[in-house]
């Protein structure tokens, strides 16, 4: 399942489609609810043919970004089991994956060859990730 999204009113936003998560999870009526602990990635400054160049989230990005983490979280602590945030260094550390996505990618391949049509483009590690830390929550989290 991708991450539900809606547009706000006459907007290219997306926002969290808080309904249609609550609803799965209702659904699947989780005993654990494991989510990576995440952060905005600060703009880095660095020289670049003709000047400055910036690097990294804007601040309306990171605002956008914040919301959507904070609504994701806020609706897992709305399910009465326990929500554990962990880092992606803890979940990769214990895969022994560097913080290289298609590592993950074909981790989650070699784990799961039945899944791979949910896995097949590169662009599919955050899908990666979110199985690899679903599999991490299921053997590791107290």
């Amino acid at each position: 399942l991708d991450m539900p999204v809606v547009f706000a009113d006459n907007s290219k936003h997306k926002l969290i489609d808080g309904m249609a998560v609550s609803h799965w999870l209702s659904t699947v009526a989780p005993r654990r609810i494991v989510i990576e602990m995440v952060s905005a990635r600060p703009a880095k400054r660095f020289k670049g043919k003709g000047g400055e160049m910036v690097a990294g989230q804007g601040i309306a990005s990171t605002f956008q970004f914040g919301m959507n983490y904070g609504a994701v979280v806020a609706l897992a602590l709305s399910f009465p089991c326990p929500v554990d945030l962990v880092t992606s260094a803890k979940w990769k550390m214990w895969m022994s994956l560097t913080g290289e996505k298609e590592r993950t990618r074909q981790w989650v391949l070699k784990k799961y060859p039945e899944s791979e049509h949910f896995f097949k483009r590169k662009k599919d590690g955050g899908r990666a990730d979110a199985l690899a830390i679903a599999e991490y929550g299921r053997r590791f989290s107290a």
